[in-house]
This record gives structure tokens, sequence and C-alpha cells, in this order.
């Protein structure tokens, strides 16, 4: 699937986004009533797409 999304010209950045969305859907879906917890969580991966985004 990633070698399909490179070959059609679809970054990994855009892949890692995707992926961790579907991650997220499903986090704040098993903890609907911490939502501190996923939004501590949110920042987290956003923040690592930024870190990635810049250093690679």
């Amino acid at each position: 699937m990633v070698e399909y999304l490179k070959s059609h010209g679809i970054s990994d950045s855009y892949y890692d986004m995707v992926f961790c969305s579907m991650i997220l859907m499903v986090v704040q879906s098993y903890n609907s009533n911490h939502l501190s917890m996923a939004f501590k969580f949110t920042v987290m991966v956003s923040y690592l797409i930024y870190y990635y985004g810049v250093h690679i």
C-alpha cells in the first residue's frame, strides 16, 4: 500500500497523517470519557508529524 502511494506521487507525510488520523479516531472512540488524554495524544502526534516533516 505504501509503495502504491509512493509510485503515484503521494508523499510519506500524507500517508503518515492519514494513518495518525485513523489511530486518533480509534483512540477517541475507546476513550470518549477521557477527552484530556485524547487531546494530549492529539498534540503529541501533531508534534511528531511536525518534527518529522521538518527533519526529513
